[in-house]
């Protein structure tokens, strides 16, 4: 579906509040402003977001120091490993400038993976597992170049 009018109305408000749902889609939209975070590292996870407009930067600690592991934009989609394992949230997310998201509850994905054959459903946890243990390297060794 492409989106020809702004996502949410410009508002001054500093608040993450949803603004309204798409359609028959199973998000929700909102705009996250310049320096509000999305959610930390650690945090419990039951949603993921698809970015419509704007930046965020996702970050990881490593020995007391944030490593910026992405810079994100339109079309990308953080928070993802959330809907496929239960894991607590890998990184930390914070908007570079205002972002307009769309927010997929982890509890309407699942509803639609209930048809997935179990095989695949394993597939997606394997990788979701090896995407973990990556983030996790990569933030160590951009520690050591440093």
């Amino acid at each position: 579906m492409t989106v020809t009018t702004p996502i949410v109305p410009e508002t001054s408000s500093e608040s993450v509040a949803p603004t309204g749902t798409l359609g028959p889609s199973p998000g929700v939209r909102f705009i996250l402003r310049r320096g509000q975070r999305l959610f930390n590292e650690g945090d419990s996870a039951d949603a993921a977001y698809m970015i419509q407009k704007g930046r965020l930067e996702v970050t990881k600690r490593v020995r007391d120091d944030e490593t910026v592991l992405a810079l994100l934009g339109p079309g990308d989609i953080v928070g993802e490993m959330a809907l496929i394992d239960d894991m607590p949230r890998s990184a930390s997310v914070r908007a570079v400038e205002d972002t307009y998201l769309l927010r997929v509850s982890k509890d309407n994905f699942q509803e639609r993976m209930q048809g997935l054959d179990p095989v695949y459903r394993a597939i997606l946890n394997r990788l979701s597992n090896r995407l973990r243990q990556q983030s996790i390297e990569l933030a160590m060794v951009r520690k050591i170049v440093r």
